[in-house]
């Protein structure tokens, strides 16, 4: 009887714990799950973009590119001219009227730097030395074998015709460039980054019937 008695407390102890256990369980996987569904949610929060609405005619949105005169782009640029394709990294700053463009290789002439204002521009070229012009697109010709539209190429990168010649245009729906024609050059738009204050080119190819094409990819813009 004696024995009995103590196999049945013993199995009824034995329970008694065994259901703590399974229960706490329970309430730690609920609890476990929750803060993981919490965290998921912030980093959402943190990660998520800046959206702007769609505004409502072009002239609203160039309004808001004009507006955006000091920035920075990092990304990429690749150049294919004459049968030969360069391409490196893009850090381009833009301060108003004054610019400094860095290019780092793979690139046959190596890392290049043009920095200057409508006035005089200095081209570095790494290994080679510095050149200072007043017109920079003849010396880049001459000096490296590019052909760039260098004078346009501020206006054209933040979604925009140059003010200084004719264009014509074409819109996507969101009443942004998606082609413009301009000094004989034809540029395209391959989608735009939301910005704190505009909607900004993420790519743009420029082209011209000389066998010229110039694919700037833009990773960030900082504003």
């Amino acid at each position: 009887m004696e024995s009995h008695y103590i196999k049945i407390r013993y199995m009824k102890i034995r329970y008694m714990k065994s259901s703590n256990v399974a229960g706490t369980g329970r309430h730690g996987f609920r609890a476990i799950f929750a803060l993981l569904t919490l965290f998921i949610s912030g980093c959402g929060a943190l990660t998520q973009a800046p959206v702007l609405p769609t505004l409502p005619d072009w002239e609203s949105h160039a309004g808001q590119a004009r507006a955006v005169e000091n920035w920075q782009i990092i990304g990429k640029i690749a150049i294919r001219e004459n049968n030969e394709y360069n391409s490196g990294s893009l850090n381009w700053t833009q301060q108003a009227q004054h610019y400094q463009i860095h290019i780092a290789g793979p690139l046959g002439q190596g890392a290049i730097s043009i920095e200057g204002n409508p006035l005089l521009t200095r081209l570095n070229i790494s290994g080679e030395g510095s050149y200072v012009t007043q017109d920079p697109e003849r010396m880049l010709r001459e000096q490296i074998g590019w052909t760039i539209p260098l004078d346009n190429l501020n206006y054209w990168i933040r979604g925009l015709p140059a003010p200084s010649s004719p264009h014509r245009k074409t819109l996507d729906d969101h009443h942004r460039l998606r082609e413009l024609f301009q000094d004989d050059w034809q540029v395209r738009y391959f989608g735009y980054l939301p910005t704190a204050t505009a909607q900004l080119p993420r790519k743009v190819i420029i082209s011209h019937n000389l066998g010229i094409t110039i694919t700037l990819l833009v990773k960030q813009w900082l504003l």
